[in-house]
């Protein structure tokens, strides 16, 4: 179990990793959309054989590599990096160099609110990305220290504070705050089990009608009994 005073080491990290491996961020979301925040769906999986989740090392930056190499000289173990471009118009801050980096110091993910480059490399690594962009024109600037590091990170109407969860799969990226993480966890392990009962109801020749009690509902019978 996780409290809001302690510290989160390593092990805890790699338990919460081995959960999701069995979840994802769709039973994260159905087991309390109260307690997750879906991020907006422009974020994408550039590695889309990996899933991603951690607490949340978080940097703003104005098209300047600087921060970016702030925050990874400086993220700790099993962290996910997220880079938050606050220019509109994105340059790569990160690219399969930066992720060697990264994997070198054991980091658990990398996140960019902006663009990434040699997507055809990063795919062979074994490192979870996501960025709201791609494009193969590098940030030259390297100017401007970060104000803070880690910061709190804006976006839209999400605020990201450093400690938070993060989780990524093919479906997108969601947002849990570390004092939530265990009840949404073990609501989403609830999910995911009561999802496999019904798919194994199906695969064993019951209809979605029946196990529903859609017909008795449509008619004004009874309850529809599909809860997940």
């Amino acid at each position: 179990m996780i409290t809001e005073e302690q510290g989160i080491d390593f092990a805890i990290i790699e338990q919460v990793k081995l959960q999701f491996a069995n979840i994802g961020c769709a039973q994260l979301n159905d087991a309390s959309q109260k307690f997750t925040v879906p991020f907006p769906t422009k974020f994408q999986n550039r590695t889309k054989h990996l899933k991603l989740c951690g607490p949340v090392y978080t940097v703003n930056t104005d098209n300047d590599m600087l921060p970016g190499l702030e925050a990874l000289s400086k993220a700790p173990k099993g962290s996910i990096l997220f880079l938050n471009n606050v220019n509109e118009t994105s340059e790569a801050l990160a690219g399969d160099i930066y992720v060697l980096e990264a994997i070198r110091r054991e980091l658990g993910g990398l996140v960019i609110n902006g663009a990434v480059r040699d997507i055809d490399d990063l795919n062979k690594l074994d490192f979870p990305v996501f960025s709201t962009e791609i494009t193969y024109v590098s940030a030259k600037t390297a100017v401007t220290p970060a104000t803070k590091v880690p910061d709190i990170v804006q976006i839209d109407n999400i605020t990201i504070e450093p400690q938070d969860w993060i989780f990524g799969d093919n479906d997108g990226l969601l947002l849990i705050k570390r004092k939530y993480l265990n009840a949404v966890l073990q609501g989403a392990l609830y999910v995911e089990q009561r999802e496999q009962e019904l798919k194994n109801e199906i695969l064993s020749g019951k209809s979605m009608a029946s196990l529903t009690g859609l017909d008795d509902y449509l008619a004004g019978k009874g309850p529809l009994k599909f809860d997940v």
